[in-house]
Order: structure tokens, then C-alpha cells, then sequence
């Protein structure tokens, strides 16, 4: 049996987070988190064995591209999470696939395909 993938989960609002872990782990999926802030986050990637990550853009007084910098220096998929026009994050991650906000399940598993393929 594969190992199950873990998925950092980065997001400030905790109803959101929530809602992302039990439904990652619902999917067979370990989440990790979450991580509320930038400072957080970097410790858990230190820390862990990160597989993925789902990453809210705009967390309190602060972005989540630093650890989205991380992560592709690690080529570790991830996906940002925003309730903001996709459009409007910098060129730097225009590659970046981008989970609306609000969200649904179906939606969810959708951007773990584009992370992991299948």
C-alpha cells in the first residue's frame, strides 16, 4: 500500500481550514496544519515530509509567496487558494493553478489532480 501524500495546509480563517483538513483526509489524504501564517508554514516544511499544499494568498498582514518560493524551489506542487481575481498574483506565479474561494469539494479535487496528476 502507497503511503498516503501530505498536504500542508496554509490558510488563516480557521472555518476554512477546517473544512480543508476533513475533507483531505476524507480523501485519503494526511493534511498538515494548519498553518495560519508565513512563519508557520516554513516550520511545518522544515519539519515535514510535504508532498503538496494548498496555500491562501492573502493570510492576515501578509502573502503566502514566500512559501510558495519554498515550494517551488523543493518542486513541491501546490495551488493557491483565493478569493481574489486569479489575474491580479505577479507574473512569478502565473503557472500557478489557482482554487476559487468559496469552494466545494468537487473543486478541491480538482486542483489535487492538477497537483498530482490523474
Amino acid at each position: 500500500m502507497e503511503p498516503r501524500r501530505k498536504i500542508l495546509i496554509v490558510e488563516d480563517e480557521w472555518i476554512i481550514a477546517l473544512d480543508l483538513k476533513t475533507s483531505l483526509e476524507r480523501r485519503g489524504y494526511d493534511a498538515l496544519g494548519p498553518a495560519p501564517n508565513v512563519a508557520e508554514a516554513l516550520a511545518l516544511i522544515q519539519g515535514e515530509q510535504v508532498d503538496g499544499a494548498i496555500l491562501d494568498v492573502k493570510l492576515f498582514d501578509e502573502t503566502s509567496f514566500a512559501v510558495a518560493d519554498v515550494l517551488q524551489e523543493r518542486c513541491i506542487p501546490y495551488v493557491f487558494s483565493t478569493g481574489y481575481n486569479p489575474e491580479e498574483l505577479p507574473a512569478k506565479y502565473s503557472e500557478a493553478a489557482v482554487l476559487g474561494k468559496p469552494h466545494d469539494e468537487r473543486e478541491l479535487l480538482a486542483a489535487l489532480r492538477l497537483m498530482f496528476g490523474g
